[in-house]
């Protein structure tokens, strides 16, 4: 529900990153033209290849063991910091020899340079961040980073939106029925109605005369509205009925279109602005978000299409039960021929459902269900396909496919949740090598069950991140994470992370055997990237561990804030990592071969914002950490929907929908799950002071036990996940 957009100069860019709101407006130069933005250089000796591979494409000089070379291009201030064009760091100090240190923060750029005569006035750059946890907007000078202010909101902010002559910021408060309005200028604050309650959306007409908003049902599963509010006269429009949860609307840059994207329904309505109703509907994918227009407002046409599943509009039997058949990540490309490599997921539901146990609903081989799948790339013409895993119980989503020359024979290499690795010519698909497995495997090669039964690796394991493939060696991170399956109960994504040490392998690409194989403490879900003679993942657990290319010897290990869920990105010497499960989360960057000291990158000190960054002044407190506050703010208006956990639905063993917050307490308390996804799991809804034991706050977090992380209409912001965690960790006291 966050995304940043960048607005330097008039110049647009749209980017998604994490989880926040960002809104950039920037100032002038003193009676002169806009300052020129900052470029950063580009490196001529770093090249990232498919699956977050990292390879010097020039040479540079030899580095030593433990290390990276710095490619010339990137700049370097006084030690223990890096400089980079308009760069930006977390953390601070230095690293001892062949250890990573965290970069200064403040190590900066020289403004650019100016002529004598015309004076530079540096405007405060600002980024406004909603804080839907805690119902306010940070405003953030962006050339200091430092938060100049935080000023109040109504309850739960989203989705900041500038108006057309960007004097002024709209924020969306999702849980009440109005809009704040922030003057760019002063900061000032007003409030007015949103036309409606629970507003999200929000879209400008291009005189700025007209804002669309989009409003969401309060159980999120009715149907939304959108409405549109003349900000001359504060009149709104009669509500336009959606699909079920209007998350996000797109304007095109003529105005003449709006587009809503409906979460819960696969859907995306297109509204005629002159007339306001909806001239067509979009069925999409699954949770369709965010919608966003390209500059010119035009869609493009459609070149071709290919359906992942080779079953004719009936979806391997029965449409109204099987699902799947879908790519979680891009494909190889082929420049050369002209052919697009894709690894194809698994299909669903799976094991099975009371009614059609051992995946009965979907008879055959179900492709092209976790195949490598070949299309020509101008014409999306099938060229070949090889499928890993037939009929799959398991959840065997093939992922990765990266490509690669051995001795003259070009072969594309794929692996994915069953723990195995192949390789196919790119020519005729014909297999190489392979299967070569990697990691621990129980159960995974049986084709029925018949009764609970653990399978390894589970839904959440296997090499579930991207691979790194150099110098002829194919390196994957494999997570020994078991689930446990029923013949006739549908299983989703999630296993038991954290109960088994996992893998890293060293693979040769041209004949597939194993070279070194090493135990990872923990579960490897930062993926693996490569760096002169160093091979570095990361870990759930917050370990970032470097090990030698050639033995798989650990060289070093650094300890992050929080939980690792993403992969690392490489730039010259510096290593930049994304730690999403700290509390706020954070982008750390790290350089090799710093002169002195242990780096460490612990939880902001009081005071302090996210790493390297002030705190907001004035901001309000955290809401308390009571089961009272948490029942309020959270179960009963985020959990206890008529399909969620309202008491007499299949919402497993939760139900909150006690009389008092006393009474939803009582059905918590090492209460053992009874729900399909999760009553094989042996774990209580809640075990008091230990929250790691509690299915309460793993379901909330990004790595659930068992089943989907809750609620399925999106994630809770870090601070209420952390309330509910640390409720439980001080003993789960009925206040």
């Amino acid at each position: 529900m966050r995304s940043f957009e960048h607005d330097l100069d008039g110049d647009r860019a749209v980017r998604c990153a994490g989880l926040w709101k960002w809104r950039l407006a920037c100032g002038k130069r003193a009676n002169g033209p806009p300052v020129p933005k900052p470029q950063m250089s580009a490196s001529p000796t770093i090249s990232v290849g498919t699956a977050g591979v990292v390879a010097t494409t020039t040479q540079p000089a030899a580095a030593a063991a433990g290390t990276i070379s710095r490619a010339p291009s990137v700049s370097t201030a006084t030690a223990g910091t890096l400089a980079p064009a308009g760069g930006m760091g977390m953390g601070a100090g230095t690293g001892a020899g062949g250890m990573p240190a965290p970069l200064d923060v403040d190590a900066g750029v020289a403004p650019p340079t100016e002529e004598p005569t015309r004076p530079v006035q540096r405007c405060p750059t600002k980024a406004y961040v909603s804080n839907s946890g805690a119902d306010s907007v940070s405003i953030i000078d962006t050339n200091t980073h430092e938060v100049l202010t935080t000023v109040r909101t109504d309850k739960a902010p989203v989705n900041p939106t500038f108006t057309p002559d960007r004097r002024q910021v709209y924020v969306a408060n999702s849980q009440a029925s109005t809009l704040t309005i922030i003057d760019v200028e002063t900061d000032k604050v007003t409030t007015m109605s949103a036309g409606g309650e629970r507003p999200s959306g929000l879209a400008f007409s291009p005189d700025g005369q007209t804002l669309y908003v989009s409003l969401i049902s309060q159980d999120y599963v009715s149907p939304g509205n959108v409405l549109s509010i003349q900000l001359s006269s504060g009149k709104a429009s009669a509500p336009l009925r959606m699909g079920a949860d209007p998350e996000r609307i797109a304007l095109t840059p003529s105005g003449d279109r709006l587009y809503v994207n409906n979460l819960l329904d696969g859907t995306m309505a297109v509204i005629d602005t002159a007339t306001f109703k909806i001239s067509t509907t979009l069925t999409l994918g699954d949770l369709p978000f965010n919608p966003l227009m390209s500059p010119d407002g035009s869609v493009g046409e459609e070149r071709w299409r290919f359906d992942s599943i080779e079953s004719t509009g009936d979806v391997w039997g029965d449409s109204s039960v099987n699902s799947g058949g879908g790519a979680w990540y891009p494909p190889s490309i082929d420049i050369a021929s002209g052919r697009v490599f894709w690894a194809i997921a698994n299909p669903a539901p799976f094991p099975g459902t009371p009614q059609f146990p051992n995946g009965s609903s979907r008879p055959g081989l179900n492709l092209y269900s976790d195949s490598t799948l070949v299309l020509e790339a101008k014409t999306g013409k099938y060229q070949w396909h090889h499928q890993t895993v037939q009929h799959d119980l398991f959840d065997r989503d093939l992922l990765h496919t990266m490509l690669t020359e051995v001795a003259g024979t070009q072969i594309v290499v794929s692996t994915g949740k069953e723990g195995r690795v192949w390789a196919n010519r790119r020519d005729d698909g014909k297999v190489f090598w392979g299967p070569t497995e990697v990691g621990m495997h129980k159960n995974d090669q049986l084709t029925e069950l018949t009764a609970a039964t653990e399978v390894l690796p589970g839904s959440f394991g296997g090499v579930l991140t991207p691979p790194a493939l150099a110098d002829g060696v194919v390196y994957v991170a494999e997570l020994n994470a078991p689930s446990m399956y029923l013949p006739n109960q549908t299983s989703y994504f999630g296993s038991q992370v954290g109960t088994m040490k996992g893998n890293l392998v060293a693979i040769d690409a041209a004949t597939g055997d194993i070279k070194w194989d090493v135990l990872v403490d923990g579960d490897p879900t930062g993926g693996v990237t490569v760096v002169n003679d160093l091979v570095i993942t990361a870990t759930l657990q917050g370990s970032v561990i470097a090990y030698q290319r050639e033995t798989g010897k650990e060289v070093w290990r650094w300890q992050a804030p929080g939980g690792i869920n993403s992969w690392m990105s490489v730039a010259g010497d510096t290593l930049v990592i994304p730690v999403g499960s700290s509390n706020p989360a954070v982008i750390v960057a790290l350089r090799l071969g710093a002169a002195s000291g242990s780096p460490t990158a612990g939880a902001p000190a009081a005071g302090s914002g996210s790493a390297g960054r002030p705190a907001a002044g004035g901001g309000a407190p955290a809401p308390a950490a009571t089961f009272s506050s948490i029942y309020r703010d959270i179960l009963a208006t985020r959990c206890a929907g008529p399909v969620c956990h309202g008491g007499s639905s299949a919402g497993g063993s939760l139900n909150v929908t006690g009389a008092t917050a006393s009474a939803a307490r009582g059905t918590l308390i090492g209460r053992a799950a009874s729900g399909s996804e999760c009553a094989s799991s042996g774990l209580p809804l809640v075990t008091p002071g230990q929250p790691d034991k509690s299915l309460l706050y793993l379901k909330l977090t990004d790595m659930p036990q068992c089943g989907s992380r809750m609620p399925p209409t999106g994630g809770l912001s870090a601070a209420d996940v952390e309330r509910v965690r640390a409720w439980i960790a001080n003993g789960a006291a009925d206040d």
